[in-house]
């Protein structure tokens, strides 16, 4: 069954072609292609349209890498570069362990006020870090779990 699922992938990408090339014809004949396609004459969008013309194009230009593909979206994403992924978050640092300390202390003294244990309960670490006077903590930490 696998083979087959493959198969008529790979058959749905040379039938986009297809269509795009016919697409491609039509588009040679008429002086305002995209209204007629946003007319009645397909049963699909203009967007649709440019996406299968792309894959003839692809089909003819870039025969090698079409041969490879193995999806309509994988011979879109010829010659696209991919996203950068996103970067982790970082490892807490020494610095960034005595900062929470120093901040944990000053939530749980009693001396502070309500508005800073407040504060410090609810995520505001940079403007509760500088009512105290302490150097301001990383940017994504969050009090959030220091209960």
């Amino acid at each position: 069954m696998h083979r087959e699922v493959v198969a008529l992938g790979r058959t749905a990408k040379e039938i986009a072609a297809e269509i795009g090339e016919m697409l491609q014809a039509e588009k040679k004949k008429r002086k305002d292609f995209k209204a007629w396609c946003q007319s009645d004459a397909l049963s699909f969008s203009y967007r649709t349209a440019a996406d299968y013309m792309r894959v003839a194009r692809e089909k003819v230009q870039s025969a090698a890498l079409f041969d490879e593909c193995e999806s309509i979206a994988d011979v879109l994403a010829i010659g696209k570069t991919k996203a950068a992924p996103k970067p982790d978050t970082r490892a807490a640092t020494l610095n960034d362990l005595r900062k929470v300390e120093r901040l944990r202390a000053l939530r749980d003294n009693p001396a502070a006020t309500e508005g800073e244990k407040r504060a410090a309960q609810h995520g505001h670490a940079k403007k509760f870090a500088a009512v105290k006077g302490i150097p301001n903590p990383p940017h994504n930490y969050s009090f959030q779990g220091l209960q």
